[in-house]
């Protein structure tokens, strides 16, 4: 059994800018194409495709639902639990049988299988990443030959390995993923459903050679003082005779440089010097000029017997690592820079249906978005070539993550670890030619799966060390010694911050945390056309309904946590599709808390890479494209904080301060002028003013005007006041920044009244939206149709148009355009009778029912927690309390009961209800659990005068960690006053 890392090109044909090979070059049988695919116990017997997977073949032969519709994902839950067969018909020519060695490739087999050819055993794998090679040879005859590949269900192999007497006091979990080298992210994660799949899911062929054959090539950098670079090419080559390497370097074509090298037992390193080297750059700070590396083996005659290509980017990529003086940062060929970006997850979970164009548009779609860096998460598999290639082209560096995730694994076993260290020489030698490598990360958060002992869940610090700190950085060091390898993430400086999704913390704490930040976020649901395709009707009642929720996989409730955290910052939406729509303008808004404050926090902090760029099947996650490919909210926005000029800043409600900071990556210092106004929200002008801006050179951040003025406030009150701001940089498109005083729920926007102009330009159309009145968050779409938008979500000042290019996906007419085109904002999402703060009307009798959901929760620690019935709950802050507006109070003594709980390591704490002035006071008892509530008397209060009251409820103490959780707080008359 052989594994090898070898270019997948080589095997077919020279790469760019090569030329031809010889007829003796290696000789491919290729095996991709139809196969049959059985399943003997349930009389399964159908084509299927290769490269693929048994679900999508299912799937087209109508043996499974749609696992992405409703529900449907249970019903296909069996076909990761019987054993699959793969097998074809293939034809050898004789000539080809002449051959001096004959291997079968398989670039990748989902995971388990057994592989027989003409009937006889060829040899078992066990790991879907990496590329294997067996000689076959012997096994094969002229003319038709068979092969089958069976697989086997991973449930039965996890748990013969959870407690091996090979290794006693070493449990692995079985139901997990550390034993089996498999995607993670199949089993199931916080984004995605539980599709286990198998299948040969890359190419599958024969290779057969006899003089020589070019098995690896690695280009080795050196930057020399004097501005030259030297390379040395590391050659590896199964060769017969006496072989020499004829090495050429190119760019745009032309040789630069040039040498030929005898091969000793198969290898050779050759050194060459780019005399004049063009540096590659990522976007935004340079071009990508890109190298052709070509290696032609020769024989002793001087034919061509095999060649290959390895395209570089001459640059170096450091890692600035976090200590106390300094925060981790990245610099490329010597220059420090603020790293924009996301983190990007699998494209499908039926893998093979993520296609190389697919990955290829989301590079190039990101790089337009402004972004420098992606997070290849280790939690799915490692990607083809295509997406380095284009990254390569387009400037954007990668983060590339070994494929270990939020686990335990049994690096006490040999052969685990043996298997795990090939799989990185495979991958590591596949793509570490490429220049948009920014750097190796051994995991993803194993961190937090390290304790002094092995168990279920966890492996020891000896154990994690050995894996991340020494094998994975020994490959790396080995393979890629110019490359920087880092043994996890979160782990060598960079942060992961979930203290808003996870811990209910205000989007405004993301304003005191810095550094490299690598992962964080908030969830929106996808746009009602996204919805609409993976639900029924009835699904679409609520959020909350049961597919709602079945399509949302954050281990708690995230469909509560995006309507909690509507009560924060948004007034009610006022229908099933405006909560969507408003639960992306907040995923928006919050996100950008962070990502303008990080920008402008230079050199404190360096990167703002937001969890998460894309989805794997159609659901509610932190995903800023859905998994059509649609944008949200998050997306539109994002490009605009991630400009290479930004203008962006904060205002405070109470002191009435105002800053507005200019963020810049530009290599060169630049000059530009703020113009700025205060205005109502109903348009009009308050104050204006015009401020110059000296902007330094390279990445900075510049504070360039400061605005107070507590009278205005006071005046105009803050939930009435907009600062809009515009930066004009002469060469540069403008950047413009809305800064408000109060959070949205507290503004009190009126209708803008927006009037569009819709003009044909070539295939596209130009959408110009003009607004009487300011509009926050206006986007456009097509009603049934799908669209490019060059913008969206945009701010509309009066007498400032914005003008929005559209590009239809399928051909339409300007008047079908302009009938389907919709316009809404902010303002449009509400309710029309929400009120910033919910008001509670008493009843006929006097009666006062205080539900959670009728609260002004004032504070940032607490959540609403939306239910039968909902509940205040997350309350951990003692300074945060609940108010209640109530109109036709009616005079009279009232009994007043709280419903309450508080788990017993929990109880005790006091707080003090005040009605209109009179107040009494409560403790909170023990309940078995923060799910079992109690009603709690609280004494009587008598309401003096009739008409609209306040009412409130502030704790006092609070001995434990959290003050209550709290239902309702209800007030029954008794008496007349």
């Amino acid at each position: 059994m052989i594994s090898t890392a070898i270019l997948t090109t080589l095997l077919l044909h020279a790469t760019a800018g090569g030329s031809p090979i010889s007829a003796t070059a290696p000789e491919r049988v290729g095996l991709d194409g139809t196969w049959r695919l059985t399943q003997a116990s349930r009389g399964i017997s159908l084509p299927a495709k290769v490269p693929g997977i048994v679900d999508t073949d299912l799937l087209a032969a109508g043996k499974i639902p749609n696992p992405f519709y409703r529900d449907n994902e249970k019903a296909v839950q069996w076909v990761g639990e019987v054993p699959w067969t793969y097998s074809r018909s293939f034809t050898v020519p004789a000539a080809f049988l002449k051959h001096r060695e004959i291997r079968l490739r398989c670039e990748g087999l989902d995971t388990l299988s057994s592989i027989r050819v003409n009937g006889r055993d060829v040899a078992q794998t066990d790991n879907m990443h990496r590329t294997w090679e067996f000689d076959v040879r012997p096994l094969l005859h002229t003319g038709a030959n068979r092969i089958e590949i069976t697989f086997s269900p991973i449930e039965p192999y996890l748990k013969a390995h959870e407690n091996q007497a090979a290794f006693p006091g070493k449990p692995v979990e079985a139901h997990g993923w550390g034993y089996i080298r498999k995607s993670p992210f199949q089993m199931g994660w916080d984004f995605s459903p539980k599709i286990i799949t198998c299948g040969i899911w890359r190419s599958i062929g024969l290779v057969g050679w006899d003089a020589a054959r070019l098995t690896d090539i690695g280009v080795v950098q050196s930057h020399y003082k004097n501005g030259q670079v030297g390379l040395a090419v590391g050659i590896t080559a199964d060769t017969a005779a006496a072989t020499t390497a004829h090495t050429t370097v190119l760019f745009a074509g032309h040789p630069v440089a040039q040498t030929d090298t005898a091969l000793a037992q198969g290898r050779a390193t050759p050194h060459l010097t780019v005399i004049k080297p063009q540096l590659w750059w990522p976007a935004g700070m340079g071009p990508q000029n890109l190298y052709d590396v070509r290696v032609e083996l020769r024989d002793a005659r001087g034919r061509v017997v095999d060649s290959g290509t390895r395209r570089i980017g001459l640059r170096t990529l450091d890692m600035i690592a976090k200590t106390s003086a300094n925060l981790m940062t990245l610099t490329v060929n010597g220059c420090r820079f603020f790293a924009k970006g996301t983190n990007w997850v699998p494209m499908d979970s039926l893998i093979t249906r993520a296609s190389p164009d697919q990955e290829r548009r989301y590079v190039d779609n990101a790089v337009n978005n402004n972004m420098n860096l992606i997070r290849l998460w280790g939690g799915g598999y490692y990607e083809d070539e295509a997406l380095y290639d284009e990254a390569d082209k387009k400037g954007l560096l990668l983060w590339a993550e070994f494929k270990f995730a939020d686990a335990s694994y049994p690096v006490f076993d040999p052969k685990w670890l043996a298997n795990v260290k090939a799989e990185a020489v495979d991958n590591v030698s596949r793509l570490r030619h490429h220049p948009s490598i920014a750097v190796w990360s051994g995991n993803n958060e194993v961190i937090g799966f390290v304790a002094d002992k092995t168990d279920h869940n966890h492996m020891t610090h000896e154990d994690y060390n050995l894996l991340f700190h020494h094998v994975l950085a020994d490959v790396v060091h080995s393979l890629a010694p110019n490359d920087v390898y880092t043994p996890g993430s979160p782990e060598s400086g960079d942060e992961h911050d979930w203290s808003v999704w996870h811990g209910s913390a205000p989007f405004e704490s993301y304003r005191t945390v810095h550094g490299f930040m690598s992962e964080f976020g908030f969830q929106a649901f996808a746009q009602p056309r996204t919805v609409d395709a993976y639900t029924a009707p009835k699904d679409r009642d609520s959020v909350l309904s049961p597919i709602m929720k079945f399509h949302q996989r954050n281990w708690g409730d995230g469909n509560q946590m995006i309507l909690s955290t509507f009560r924060r910052y948004y007034r009610t939406p006022k229908d099933f599709d405006s909560t969507l729509w408003l639960s992306q303008i907040q995923q928006a808004d919050g996100v950008l808390t962070g990502v303008e404050f990080w920008r402008r926090d230079w050199p404190h902090s360096s990167a703002s890479l937001v969890w998460q760029y894309n989805d794997c099947w159609p659901g509610t996650s932190w995903a800023m494209v859905d998994y059509y490919g649609r944008p949200k909210a998050l997306w539109y926005r994002l490009r605009h904080a991630y400009a290479p000029v930004m203008l962006s800043g904060q205002a405070d409600g109470q002191s009435g301060h105002a800053e507005l900071w200019i963020s810049n990556d530009h290599p060169r210092a630049l000059k530009g002028t703020i113009d700025w106004r205060l205005t109502r929200t109903n348009g009009a002008l308050v104050q204006k003013g015009t401020q110059s801006a000296a902007i330094p050179a390279g990445t900075s951040s510049t504070r360039a005007l400061s605005f107070e003025d507590a009278a205005i406030i006071a005046k105009e009150g803050a939930g009435n006041l907009l600062l809009w701001a515009e930066l004009r940089v002469p060469g540069e498109p403008v950047s413009t920044s809305l800064l408000t005083f109060a959070r949205p729920k507290q503004l009190n926007l009126v209708a803008p009244e927006i009037h569009t102009a819709v003009a044909a330009q070539g295939n596209a159309y130009q959408v110009t939206l003009t607004s009487a009145r300011p509009a926050l968050f206006a986007w456009i779409d097509l009603a049934g149709a799908d669209a490019k938008y060059s913008d969206n979500f945009v701010h509309l000042r009066p007498g400032a148009p914005v003008t929005i290019t559209v590009a239809p996906s399928a051909k339409t007419t300007l008047a079908q355009v302009q009938k389907a085109l919709r316009v809404r904002t902010l303002f449009d999402t509400y309710l029309p009778t929400a009120d910033a703060t919910p008001v509670v009307t008493a009843d006929a009798n006097g009666e006062v029912a205080l539900s959670a959901f009728s609260a002004q929760m004032i504070g940032d620690t607490f959540v609403l927690e939306t239910g039968t019935p909902d509940n205040i709950g997350n309350w951990s802050d003692p300074h945060d309390y609940l108010q209640w507006t109530v109109k036709n109070a009616k005079p009279g003594t009232y009994a007043m009961t709280a419903n309450v709980s508080s788990p017993p390591d929990e109880g005790g704490s006091q707080f003090v209800v005040d009605v209109a002035g009179a107040q009494v006071t409560g403790t909170v008892p023990t309940t078995a659990s923060w799910t079992t509530y109690t009603d709690l008397p609280l004494g009587t209060v008598t309401i003096a005068k009739s008409g609209t009251i306040s009412i409130s409820l502030k704790p006092t103490t609070k001995p434990s960690v959290h003050v209550m959780n709290l239902r309702t707080l209800t007030l029954k008359p008794v008496a007349a006053p």
